[in-house]
């Protein structure tokens, strides 16, 4: 029998060789391409299971923010304020997380959805100078009509919906209140940077509202009078930090306000709708849960009703 070259021998071994590492490197490949899959498969489920926490903890703390809000009604006493805004709960540490909440009053704040009335307009103009003074009175007109077109029912304006179907994507005016002050950034003549000043002093609530005068920013008071200058709205604020108005009489009487002729019909020293900021901090993540409050009395007892929740932004 002949023998192989010895040759033809040592280059099969090389190509079993060749081989063997090859099927070696595909197995290494595999391996690294599953253990990687693996580890993006914990890292994805780690993140929903520490999301579905964070999303329990939150309605823990707005189970404490509607405690405290129906407390703050059931214990009111006469002469006194209702409810002392913004208000903190205590920071809730829970396994490894932080949980704390901050109720604003929405009732502070100017109610877009009010501009369904022609009466509050010229209060809205006030607001938008005290705002951004550099904003023509014209300017801040149209805007009213694109607000009030967005907002109303029976809204129909061919320039409006024309504007709308020409951007880019297309939209239409919805017609029904704003559920959110987000919409603002939607309508005609609004810019990025009026929407950046405006949006910590404005709100979108379900109905019209009267305005917290215990609540509201000198700006927002502006709008309650032509002839209340910023520096008038400035002194009330701080009046009230020492001596907040417990009846809407208090406030009337006051020196300046008085000489101002403000409309008892657009004042209230009570709210109805809160604002919820709850935040869980769960080792690098942070979830934030903004969730709307609505208190009303049933069979005169109070009970809060959550409106509209949002995960991270308004």
């Amino acid at each position: 029998m002949r023998k192989k070259p010895k040759i033809q021998l040592a280059s099969q071994r090389g190509a079993a060789i060749i081989v063997a590492l090859f099927v070696t490197a595909l197995v290494v490949i595999a391996s690294v391409a599953m253990i990687e899959r693996l580890r993006a498969d914990l890292s994805r489920t780690n993140l929903i299971m520490n999301d579905t926490k964070a999303r329990l903890y939150a309605e823990g703390s707005i189970a404490w923010a509607m405690e405290q809000l129906n407390a703050n009604l059931k214990q009111k006493k006469p002469n006194t304020i209702t409810d002392m805004m913004p208000l903190q709960s205590p920071v809730d540490k829970i396994e490894n997380a932080q949980v704390y909440s901050l109720i604003y009053d929405q009732e502070g704040l100017f109610n877009l959805n009010n501009l369904t009335d022609p009466e509050t307009h010229q209060g809205f103009i006030q607001f938008i100078i005290a705002i951004e003074p550099t904003m023509k009175v014209d300017d801040i007109k149209n805007l009213i009509i694109a607000l009030r077109d967005w907002i109303s029912p029976s809204g129909t304006n061919n320039q409006l919906d024309d504007y709308y179907a020409k951007q880019s994507p297309a939209y239409v005016a919805p017609h029904r209140p704003m559920v959110s002050i987000s919409e603002l950034r939607l309508v005609k003549g609004m810019t990025s940077l009026l929407y950046a000043k405006l949006s910590p002093f404005v709100t979108a609530l379900p109905e019209a509202t009267k305005l917290n005068i215990n609540s509201a920013p000198p700006q927002v008071l502006m709008s309650l009078s032509p002839g209340l200058s910023l520096e008038a709205a400035t002194t009330i604020v701080n009046h009230r930090k020492q001596h907040p108005f417990t009846t809407t009489e208090s406030f009337l009487q006051f020196d300046i306000v008085k000489n101002n002729h403000i409309d008892d019909k657009k004042i209230n020293i009570i709210s109805a709708y809160f604002l919820v900021k709850t935040s869980v901090k769960m080792a690098h993540q942070e979830k934030i849960l903004y969730t709307l409050l609505h208190r009303i009395l049933n069979n005169a007892q109070p009970i809060e009703i959550i409106v509209w929740q949002s995960k991270g932004t308004l």
